[in-house]
């Protein structure tokens, strides 16, 4: 029986994205749908696709993250938001459901059982985070936030959640809805994400 959140100090379980729930980039994941829709050219697909190779048998290391980055800003500059939000809505039970870890959604139930909210944290953006974190279940997100401009894209990454700026998106979720991050949880593949698991006890 589901521990009442109201019952103590409230806690949460911080999970990373890429490759701790899900086997791959989630900045990627769409790509295929991406280019069905006219979004992206053979040659940009070809490009994420080199960049997710080298994420999948590489380390999620800085390097690695920051070619990701650029990948991403590159590809999505100009493109529709409504539209990258339409395609991502009506295909995302093809592209993510066959990816996520079974691990994972376990740890998810598991914490959501104890009590604990759960937050998605990820380095991409927000358009594409937020609906596989409702897919999962998950009560916040902390992702990438892109610039918007009369209802394109510029390209220009306003907030890049992404090690130091991960811990500190954690704080400040901590503050606004009281978790107590002592007795809070955090999973991550990656070394990159140390100040984030340093937040939580």
């Amino acid at each position: 029986m589901p521990t009442s959140r109201s019952s103590g100090p409230r806690t949460a379980a911080f999970f990373d994205l890429d490759k701790t729930i899900i086997a791959t980039s989630s900045s990627m994941a769409f790509s295929r749908p991406f280019y069905d829709g006219g979004l992206v050219t053979r040659t940009h697909a070809l490009r994420t696709a080199y960049a997710q190779f080298l994420f999948l048998i590489g380390g999620a290391d800085e390097r690695q993250t920051s070619r990701l980055r650029d990948s991403l800003s590159d590809l999505i500059k100009g493109w529709d938001v409504a539209q990258v939000r339409q395609i991502v809505a009506e295909t995302i039970h093809e592209h993510i459901d066959p990816v996520v870890y079974e691990e994972a959604l376990e740890l998810i139930h598991r914490h959501q059982t104890n009590g604990r909210d759960v937050v998605v944290v990820s380095a991409s953006a927000a358009d594409i985070v937020e609906p596989i974190a409702e897919l999962l279940g998950a009560d916040a997100v902390v992702a990438s936030q892109m610039e918007v401009k009369k209802g394109f894209y510029t390209g220009d990454i306003t907030f890049y959640a992404y090690g130091e700026a991960k811990a500190e998106a954690i704080r400040r979720l901590a503050e606004e809805k009281g978790y107590d991050l002592a007795r809070s949880y955090a999973y991550s593949d990656s070394i990159t994400d140390a100040p984030m698991l340093d937040e939580v006890g």
